[in-house]
């Protein structure tokens, strides 16, 4: 695990979402590593205590609060105990998120109403439950979006689903920027290409052929100019081994930088690092 342990974030408290694994643990992990103290929430309990013990292990402050996205209820429960716990909240990250791919004529509404429950519904949930906390606090809001969610960036059949829910998570971001700053509470989407990490995996299976090429990790593997991210500690048979100097994008200068004191009277609805070397391309 690379953490670099520069204590920009001394004292503030963060709740991350999808903290288990992937991305959600190398945020976690790094907010760890600058000095915060880290509510890491995900559904699976197992997943997060191994995140939560690789903190501690590098001597951060870290502790597992079991939640699902999905219930309101427990989205309330979890936050008034994190405020309980620590006293306040400074730093939400909206990172959980899911996907099911399959064509819209053959697409569940049920497996629709799951990939927006996640993506969508449950950054809303957390922000609305979360903003008395973060406005008492001076926080910030962080949305990890996709730019599978932005206008003009390549789209893949089968990801109607899961694009859907990150425009609709952009657009969201967008409103929330203009309410939540007269509360000076400050908001962002953040948009990762493609990431090797298991949800990418599961979800691009290589049956999906598109105008005749070959889908999913074969169709990737195939694309000279679109280096995945490798998920650290994780082997990704089939993607090109190109392991990340820092976990997973460079989130020092994308996100931890904006949750300094400096930047309390500054609003950005999107962010995005340039150049496929440090993202790729296609769906996070």
């Amino acid at each position: 695990m690379a953490v670099s342990w520069k204590h920009s974030l001394d004292g503030q408290v963060a709740l991350v979402t999808g903290a288990g694994r992937g991305i959600g643990r190398a945020i976690a992990e790094e907010l760890a590593g600058r000095g915060a103290r880290v509510a890491c929430c995900a559904r699976t309990a197992e997943q997060l205590e191994r995140t939560v013990e690789a903190i501690r292990a590098l001597g951060g402050t870290a502790v597992a609060y079991p939640l699902d996205v999905r219930s309101e209820e427990e989205i309330q429960a979890t936050v008034d105990a994190i405020v309980a716990d620590w006293g306040g909240l400074d730093i939400l990250v909206n990172n959980a998120g899911t996907n099911r791919v399959e064509r819209v004529e053959k697409l569940a509404r049920a497996d629709w109403d799951e990939v927006l429950a996640t993506n969508l519904s449950g950054p809303f949930l957390l922000a609305k439950t979360a903003l008395g906390p973060l406005a008492a606090r001076s926080g910030v809001i962080v949305n990890v979006a996709s730019v599978g969610g932005r206008p003009g960036v390549e789209k893949f059949e089968g990801m109607a689903a899961y694009v859907a829910s990150k425009y609709g998570l952009m657009g969201f971001t967008e409103v929330l920027a203009l309410e939540a700053r007269r509360r000076d509470v400050r908001v962002y989407a953040v948009c990762p290409g493609s990431v090797a990490t298991r949800m990418l995996r599961e979800t691009l299976p290589d049956g999906l052929a598109r105008d005749g090429q070959p889908a999913g990790r074969e169709w990737h593997r195939r694309r000279p100019h679109a280096p995945a991210r490798q998920e650290p500690g994780v082997a990704t048979p089939g993607w090109p081994p190109r392991p990340a100097r820092r976990p997973l994008w460079p989130l020092d200068s994308l996100v931890s930088c904006r949750f300094s004191a400096k930047l309390r009277h500054h609003t950005q609805t999107q962010a995005r690092p340039r150049g496929p070397r440090r993202l790729g391309r296609g769906v996070s």
